[in-house]
Parts: C-alpha cells; sequence; structure tokens
C-alpha cells in the first residue's frame, strides 16, 4: 500500500513534476520539485485535496528513492550484465 511505501522510503528522494495543459515542456510537465518521498506520498497521493497533478518522475535510483531497498532489489541477469562497470584504462582500483 501507499502506507507501507510511506513507512519504508519515506526518507528517500522523488522528482515531481506537475502537469500544466499549457506548459510547453515534454508531456506537459512543469515545475520540477525534489522532494521527499513521504511527503510526496502524503501531499499528492494519500490526503490528497487538490486537483492539481504532481507526478513523481522516477528519475532517481533506488539508493535515493528508496535506500532501504538498495541492496535487496532483484536486478535480472541480462540488466545487471549490462551495467558491469568497464574500464579500459584501468582507472578504478
Amino acid at each position: 500500500s501507499f502506507e507501507d511505501l510511506r513507512d519504508l522510503c519515506g526518507g528517500g528522494l522523488t522528482e515531481t513534476s506537475k502537469y500544466e495543459a499549457k506548459a510547453h515542456e515534454w508531456a506537459g510537465l512543469s515545475d520540477l520539485k525534489v522532494r521527499t518521498m513521504k511527503e510526496y506520498l502524503e501531499t499528492y497521493i494519500l490526503n490528497k485535496t487538490s486537483d492539481e497533478l504532481v507526478y513523481s518522475s522516477g528519475s532517481v535510483g533506488i539508493p535515493e528513492f528508496c535506500p532501504k531497498l538498495e541492496f535487496f532489489t532483484p536486478v535480472p541477469s541480462y540488466v545487471s550484465l549490462g551495467v558491469v562497470p568497464i574500464d579500459p584504462y584501468k582507472v578504478q582500483p
């Protein structure tokens, strides 16, 4: 539930955008803000009190979005094999 998500990931961050029909940005989204998950969920999902459409963009990774899930999120091997660090110049230790 959204309450469980808030309780687990409330301290995480998300980028939000507001929908405006006359906005010139992609998909009518504007007013980009970084908020905590708790603030976003409580204001725009759980206790919605206005008709304002605010979306969580998903532009952050798991460590920012929900730090508690960082090491518990399953990643399929076909994805993880594609993100193995490549270091042709041996910069990394």
